[in-house]
């Protein structure tokens, strides 16, 4: 932060890879004061990268890129998610997999975000 920029070489594995330290007051989200100073300002930044632990590692060293990736099977529907099954074919012919119960996910993103297919893990 003192080099006038919101992300931090050094941690780029560590928070979200789509937006700043500052995402959660740049997409207006719940919680997140666009005046906060200090020591509050701090703590929604250390809130905003535990909100997404790992974003840039699941999405760059366990992701895939989107460029050219198609949606083979799907299964259900994705929102509201009670059960959304798919799987997307990635441009050199690996397939992708992701599985959506409720609040449970486990496999990749079907939606892309910046880009890339990030892997989703989340079992409760």
């Amino acid at each position: 932060m003192a080099t006038g920029k919101n992300q931090v070489r050094l941690f780029w594995l560590f928070y979200t890879h789509d937006a700043s330290l500052d995402g959660g007051i740049e997409q207006g989200k719940d919680g997140y004061d666009p005046n906060a100073k200090g020591f509050r300002l701090w703590w929604q930044r250390v809130c905003w990268i535990c909100r997404n632990p790992a974003y840039g590692f699941c999405a760059y060293v366990l992701g895939h890129s989107a460029d050219g990736s198609v949606m083979i099977f799907e299964s259900g529907s994705p929102y509201p998610a009670v059960h959304h099954w798919y799987v997307v074919e990635l441009r050199n012919g690996h397939r992708i997999f992701g599985n959506r119960h409720k609040t449970r996910w486990l496999g990749w993103k079907h939606t892309p975000i910046a880009g890339r297919h990030q892997l989703k893990s989340k079992p409760v």
